[in-house]
């Protein structure tokens, strides 16, 4: 029985699950990251989970994480929530360490794929969903195909603008919707009320 990894990069940690070709999860771990995680560091990381958690059985590698990415080229160009992590090659990277397939999208596009052959969107013929986290994504399904658009930022809905000239996201730029939509941007919309009062 072919097993694969699924790895899901995120502001707070790396989580990964091993999974069975249905889609049951076999194993779980997880590493924690944060805003000083550097490129060694998080390469050590990754390389750390896949060594625990590959088998005989190990078909093949997943990875999702916010963008924007090159998931032609395998990869991270920059990530809003993890600054330090600036073009990573982590697709070649793990190929060159473990001699597997490996694959890589956005975070959000992923969910979605995730949610359309697994989750309540299966049996939908198309299915539209918004990732909410420290950031804020979004990933489309139309007729059985992701939509993952130009280097996989196909449903970018982190980084619309909501309000020009509005606050500060985390890409650099102001009034992206992640900024007042996100786990992080109602925090941060909180703690500038609780100042004002």
């Amino acid at each position: 029985m072919k097993s694969y990894l699924g790895i899901d990069i995120g502001a707070g940690s790396i989580k990964a699950n091993l999974v069975a070709q249905d889609g049951t999860i076999l194993e779980s771990t997880s590493r924690t990251t944060g805003v000083e995680t550097d490129e060694p560091q998080f390469l050590d990381s990754l390389a750390s989970i896949v060594s625990e958690m590959k088998n005989s059985s190990l078909a093949a590698i997943g990875i999702g994480s916010p963008g924007p990415i090159d998931c032609e080229n395998g990869i991270l160009i920059q990530s809003a929530n993890l600054p330090l992590l600036k073009n990573v090659a982590l697709v070649a990277y793990l190929k060159k360490k473990f001699s597997i397939p490996v694959y890589y999208n956005n975070d959000a596009n992923l969910a979605a794929l995730g949610e359309y052959r697994f989750g309540l969107g299966k049996g939908s013929p198309s299915l539209v969903i918004l990732t909410l986290g420290t950031g804020l994504g979004g990933g489309w399904v139309y007729q059985g195909k992701l939509f993952d658009g130009y280097k996989g930022s196909g449903m970018e809905a982190g980084h619309v603008t909501y309000l020009p000239n509005g606050s500060l996201c985390g890409c650099g730029q102001r009034g992206c919707t992640e900024a007042y939509f996100s786990a992080s941007g109602f925090l941060n919309r909180y703690q500038e009320k609780r100042e004002i009062l």
